[in-house]
């Protein structure tokens, strides 16, 4: 409460009545003493109330045991995508544990700290799978869940076992994050996808980014895509490097608000370590890379996976109409936070 409350620029105000009645919950809690698990979720629902994606609390054995049972949330639900016994793949989960999905999605809102309903399906796919989430809500019984679905007009229920074995990767429809960056060409579309799976503007993301527009000149590309659904971030100046050689004279940046904070001063260096700073938006002149920039159309393929610098990078070309954005709503809101300082 004293670390988050003395850093975070949401709470320079301190915390509101409606925090502070959890926070008063919280610590009557713990007058007696809790199991890990339990103490994980009274701080996390502490951590939950700045409602901010990158404030998040890790512990470590989280994630020992798991729901044998692959799914993922999209537009018409949460779907199980791989067979698993009496459930098929294509299903909509309507309950587990005999809660049902809006129930269910109302304790995870309490718990992922995040700013809108998108990043709490993707991080509560994982989490509905996680044995020590469903331990908490009541939801194993014997090792099992029940689990109920929806296919076609018939609803089926069936127990699903937990277990400790290594289980395959969640299913994701958005490329691997491996490589970081890559790029294909659709010739017959006239189309070049650059797949940026982390924003690491490295020596590697430079070259690959200066090789990729040497390419789309040689076979005269119209149409580049950046693929950024399932990019959670890093570094920002990534979308600079990118738009270097697009034929734009400037584009307007993020202004920003930063308080200063003992813990800021001692990472970063920072001469003051109380009160804020804040500056409007930057002009941002575009110093070109290349004595031919790229003059066809730009499109921006986002997800809910698409976070951090990435929903930057959505933001900047947007607002600034410097392209075309495809997709589902990103993780973040366009204005959100950035800076993390990790604690222990």
């Amino acid at each position: 409460v004293n670390t988050i409350s003395s850093i975070h620029p949401a709470l320079m105000n301190g915390w509101s009545s409606e925090q502070k009645q959890v926070i008063t919950a919280a610590y009557s809690q713990i007058q007696i003493p809790q199991r890990e698990a339990d103490f994980y979720f009274i701080v996390d629902a502490i951590v939950s109330l700045v409602r901010d994606g990158h404030t998040n609390i890790y512990w470590d054995k989280q994630e020992q045991e798991m729901l044998d049972l692959p799914l993922l949330w999209i537009r018409d639900g949460l779907v199980v995508t791989e067979d698993r016994g009496d459930l098929h793949i294509g299903d909509i989960v309507t309950a587990v544990g005999g809660l049902s999905i809006e129930e269910l999605e109302q304790e995870l809102a309490k718990i992922v700290p995040a700013e809108n309903d998108q990043w709490v399906r993707v991080q509560g796919t994982s989490l509905l799978r996680a044995a020590f989430f469903l331990r908490h809500l009541g939801l194993i019984v014997e090792d099992q869940v029940e689990v109920t679905v929806q296919r076609g007009a018939e609803s089926i229920s069936a127990t699903m076992p937990v277990t400790g074995k290594q289980l395959s990767n969640e299913y994701s429809p958005y490329p691997k994050a491996d490589p970081p960056f890559s790029y294909i060409f659709e010739d017959e579309l006239s189309l070049g996808i650059f797949q940026l799976n982390t924003c690491e503007n490295n020596r590697q993301y430079q070259n690959t980014v200066k090789q990729f527009f040497e390419d789309v000149k040689v076979r005269n590309i119209k149409h580049i895509a950046v693929d950024l659904r399932n990019n959670g971030g890093g570094a920002s100046s990534v979308i600079d490097e990118f738009l270097s050689y697009l034929d734009i004279k400037s584009y307007y940046n993020y202004g920003a608000l930063l308080r200063y904070s003992p813990q800021v001063k001692e990472v970063y260096g920072a001469e003051q370590s109380s009160g804020y700073v804040e500056s409007g938006r930057q002009l941002t002149q575009n110093i070109l890379k290349t004595l031919r920039p790229y003059k066809g159309k730009l499109y921006l393929l986002t997800s809910p996976r698409t976070f951090s610098s990435a929903n930057m990078f959505a933001v900047i070309v947007q607002d600034n109409r410097l392209g075309k954005i495809i997709g589902e709503a990103t993780g973040n809101q366009p204005s959100s936070y950035g800076d993390v300082l990790g604690f222990q």
